[in-house]
C-alpha cells in the first residue's frame, strides 16, 4: 500500500469514529429522503378521478334551481333502435342557418321516415333565420337535444304564455308597457328563482320567442336534455356531461346545455378559462364507457377523441355546418357564410 491510499484509509477511519461526521451523514440522508417524498407528493395523477374529498365538496358549492319554465318534457329520453337499415345522423349546432341546414340535408341525401336525424341543440339565435330552422327541422321529422340557446327561448315562450302572452304574431306584450319599463329600468330578470342564468328583461332571445306559434313552441319543448341509445352504447347531449356523476337523471341540466370543462375539484364550468381540464378528456380517462355526441364548442372545433365526438364547427361564424353517421363515423360538411362575430 502506498503513501497516499494509506492517508487515505486513516481518514476514512476517523471521521467514521468521528461522531460530528456520522451526524452529517445522517442528517444528509434524512435530507434526501424528505426531498424524494416532497417530489411524490407533488407529482399529478394522470389518469386518477378526483379524489372522494374533492367529490363531497361538490354539496358544499351553492346550490341552483332549475327555472319553472324550461318545461322540459323529458329531462333523460331513451331511443331504442328500432330494426331498420337507415342510418342515424347527428348534425351540430345550425343557429338560424337555415340555407346551409337545407344545404347540408341535401348533400347527405337524408331519407325522411328511414333514416334518423338528431340535431345537438343551438337550432335558434346568431343567425338569419332561427324561426326558419325550427320549422324545417318539424318538416323533416328530426329529433332533436336541447341547447343553451334553445333553452333561453323556451322559457321566455313558457313565461309569455303563462302571462297571457301571445305568440306567433309578432305582436307579443311580453308584459304591459308600464311593467316592461319598469323592469327594464331596473335591470331586473324574469321571476325564475336562483338560477344560474339569469334572463334580463332586454334579452335578445324575446325577439325568437315571441315568433314562435304553438306547434314551433312544442317542437323545441320536447327537445330531450339528453338522448340515451342504449344498444348503441351511446349519449347525445348539446355541451357535455360531468365524468363523475353516473346516472344521466342526476346531471345538472344547466352544465349539459352549457359546460366546457372541470376546475381543479372537477365540478364543472361554463367558460374555458375557469377549468383545469376539458370535460371531454375526463371522461376519456376516468368517465362511464359510453360514446358521448355533441356540440356546442365552437371554438375548439371538430373534436373526435376517444369516446368522445364534437361536431360544432362553428357555421355561423363563417365555419363548416356538420353532420356525423354514429354507427360508420362518416362525416358530411358544407362551408357556411359568416353571419356574425365569435363571442
Amino acid at each position: 500500500m502506498d503513501a497516499n491510499s494509506s492517508s487515505s484509509s486513516m481518514l476514512q477511519r476517523q471521521r467514521h469514529n468521528d461522531p460530528i461526521w456520522r451526524c452529517c451523514g445522517r442528517l444528509a440522508v434524512a435530507i434526501a429522503a424528505f426531498g424524494c417524498l416532497y417530489v411524490m407528493a407533488t407529482l399529478p395523477v394522470a389518469t386518477a378521478a378526483p379524489a372522494a374529498a374533492q367529490l363531497v365538496a361538490r354539496d358544499e358549492i351553492e346550490s341552483f334551481e332549475v327555472s319553472p319554465f324550461s318545461n322540459f318534457t323529458e329531462r333523460v329520453t331513451e331511443i331504442q333502435h328500432d330494426g331498420n337499415d337507415g342510418r342515424f345522423l347527428v348534425m351540430g349546432d345550425i343557429h338560424g342557418c337555415l340555407d346551409e341546414f337545407n344545404e347540408l340535408v341535401n348533400k347527405m341525401q337524408y331519407q325522411q321516415g328511414r333514416d334518423r336525424l338528431v340535431l345537438l341543440g343551438d337550432l335558434t339565435d346568431k343567425g338569419p333565420d332561427s324561426l326558419g330552422v325550427v320549422r324545417r327541422a318539424r318538416e323533416l321529422g328530426a329529433m332533436c337535444v336541447r341547447g343553451n340557446h334553445d333553452d333561453k327561448v323556451i322559457r321566455i315562450a313558457s313565461y309569455l304564455r303563462s302571462h297571457g302572452g301571445r305568440s306567433g304574431d309578432g305582436d307579443t306584450q311580453h308584459a304591459s308597457k308600464d311593467e316592461e319599463d319598469e323592469e327594464e329600468k331596473k335591470g331586473k330578470a324574469l321571476p325564475e328563482g336562483h338560477v344560474h342564468d339569469d334572463i334580463k328583461w332586454t334579452n335578445h332571445h324575446f325577439g325568437i320567442a315571441e315568433q314562435l306559434d304553438d306547434e314551433d313552441y312544442e317542437y323545441l319543448q320536447q327537445c330531450s336534455l339528453i338522448m340515451s341509445l342504449p344498444d348503441r352504447h351511446s349519449i347525445l347531449v348539446h355541451a357535455g356531461l360531468d365524468p363523475n356523476i353516473k346516472s344521466l337523471d342526476e346531471q345538472d341540466p344547466y352544465y349539459v346545455m352549457n359546460m366546457r370543462s372541470l376546475d381543479k375539484d372537477g365540478h364543472p364550468v361554463k367558460h374555458k378559462k375557469d377549468g383545469k381540464m376539458r370535460w371531454f378528456d375526463a371522461w376519456n380517462e376516468y368517465g362511464p364507457s359510453e360514446k358521448v355526441y355533441y356540440a356546442h364548442a365552437a371554438s375548439s372545433g371538430l373534436q373526435i377523441n376517444g369516446r368522445t365526438y364534437g361536431i360544432d364547427t362553428g357555421c355561423v361564424y363563417g365555419g363548416q355546418l356538420t353532420a356525423l353517421d354514429i354507427d360508420t363515423h362518416k362525416l358530411y360538411q358544407i362551408q357556411c357564410p359568416q353571419y356574425t362575430e365569435h363571442d
